[in-house]
């Protein structure tokens, strides 16, 4: 017997907001997990160049209707430049990310993909001027030594998409950066309308020099890629709206989980050993750097209320 709608949007709203912030977690991690998948099976026959393209493409005709209502007085802006700036870099990270997943297994990328964050808290000591706690750099070189594990130099074996990956995430945390620094001022709104104008003909570029033109069941992966990315990037907004991002952070490990079915069960690829511990210390470090640093920001908060503000 089916549960009414009713029922169940009331049970939804009982739920604790770190249940119903976890359960978006869940939706975000398997739509990304999904998405990769489809840019995996897809970039068999349609190079990831133009893969990436039409992911952008497909983004652009799903936010038409943010044009259409709000016009492009939305993307006013006195940032052009560092719009642009994150534009290019963010074309870079992704085309060497799916170029990365044509030619990697599933778990492993979705294992380096972590090291983002890794990343850019090192930028943001040497570009923000942030300072380096003893913790952090503990925690970074927990993450980094992860990261060797997973791709494993010493092995005697070079997985080149693996190295593209690992580059993929050191680009996108410039774009982490840059974000960071835009949204103090700019709108979420705003700066999506500018990423996905700037990275559509940006990898159109990319795309025309492996260019072949898709057939109906390939442009309906495509156009399977371009829902499900958005699926995730919705998904975890509204996770964040629901509970405190200390929270959530853990429960993103099961985008690896996912990977790992999903690669077995469709692609026929088994996880190394090394892919899991590998994975489990990068994603412990990024949660212990998050984490700690949401605490420092509250405990800072704190100290900057006037003496009696709070009675």
């Amino acid at each position: 017997m089916p549960v009414p709608l009713a029922s169940l949007r009331w049970a939804w709203h009982a739920a604790p907001s770190v249940v119903r912030g976890c359960i978006m977690v869940l939706l975000s991690t398997l739509t990304g997990a999904v998405s990769n998948a489809l840019i995996r099976h897809i970039a068999t026959d349609i190079h990831a160049f133009e893969v990436a393209f039409f992911r952008c493409l497909f983004g652009l005709v799903l936010l038409s209707p943010v044009i259409l209502k709000n016009g492009f007085g939305v993307m006013k802006t006195n940032k052009l430049q560092l719009h642009l700036t994150r534009g290019f870099l963010q074309s870079g990270s992704m085309l060497l990310g799916f170029l990365g997943l044509a030619l990697s297994p599933l778990a492993k990328v979705t294992s380096l993909q972590f090291t983002s964050p890794l990343f850019a808290a090192v930028l943001a000591v040497v570009i923000l001027g942030e300072e380096m706690r003893i913790r952090r750099i503990v925690a970074l070189g927990v993450g980094f030594t992860g990261a060797l594990i997973v791709l494993q130099p010493w092995a005697g074996t070079y997985d080149v998409g693996a190295w593209i990956t690992l580059g993929s995430a050191a680009i996108f945390a410039f774009v982490m950066i840059i974000t960071r620094t835009i949204g103090k001022t700019e709108s979420s709104v705003t700066q999506i309308m500018w990423m996905t104008l700037l990275t559509t003909p940006a990898t159109l570029v990319a795309a025309s020099f492996y260019w072949t033109m898709p057939n109906l069941v390939e442009l309906t992966y495509l156009g399977g890629i371009g829902l499900f990315a958005t699926l995730n990037h919705v998904t975890m907004a509204q996770a964040l709206r629901e509970a405190e991002l200390t929270a959530v952070t853990p429960a993103q490990f099961t985008k690896l989980v996912w990977a790992a079915l999903i690669g077995f069960f469709v692609f026929g690829e088994i996880p190394e050993i090394e892919t899991w511990i590998g994975g489990l210390l990068i994603f412990a470090s990024v949660t212990y750097v998050v984490i700690r640093e949401q605490r420092l920001k509250q405990q800072a908060k704190l100290v900057s209320v006037p003496a009696g503000a709070a009675s």
